[in-house]
């Protein structure tokens, strides 16, 4: 177990005391849908920057409604993880997120390079933003800075620099 799991029921911690585990994950999804409509038309954290501040706060605008500990990264609860990496053929090695002792500076870093690349606006073809956003997408995932929520997450986020 970690931090942001209840030892008793292995559900995750949350505002709406609720120990079943399919019934956190269809309020959490419901909330959080809400949510990202909010971040669509423009409410909730805003700007130019894409570091740990920023996913931070759409981690949290996200799942405020849910977590108490939204907006906390991994480091916070020193929650390392790992995935499942089960692909057809191969034999299942486990893929390590990055240290959670490194995730903001991680973070911080994406956020400046992407930055430095006017956070992909200008590039010259759909195909060359797709490369781009792929490029970044892959890298913030594997920072994986959340236990919960980073699909969301970063959905909001590269819609946003999509945008």
């Amino acid at each position: 177990m970690d931090k942001f799991t209840d030892p008793h029921t292995g559900v995750f911690y949350n505002k709406l005391g609720i120990t079943d585990a399919d019934e956190l994950e269809q309020a959490t999804k419901d909330a959080s849908l809400r949510r990202l409509q909010e971040l669509a038309a423009g409410y909730g954290p805003q700007g130019d920057t894409f570091d740990a501040p920023r996913l931070r706060a759409v981690h949290q605008h996200l799942f405020q409604d849910t977590f108490e500990w939204a907006g906390q990264t991994r480091r916070e609860a020193g929650f390392q993880g790992v995935k499942a990496a089960d692909l057809p053929g191969t034999t299942a090695v486990p893929m390590h997120f990055a240290p959670f002792e490194r995730i903001d500076e991680r973070l911080n870093a994406l956020g400046e390079q992407l930055k430095l690349e006017n956070n992909l606006r200008g590039l010259p073809t759909p195909e060359a933003f797709a490369e781009r956003a792929a490029y970044y997408f892959d890298h913030y995932n594997h920072v994986h800075a959340f236990r919960e929520g980073n699909g969301r997450t970063l959905q909001a986020t590269f819609a946003e620099i999509a945008y």
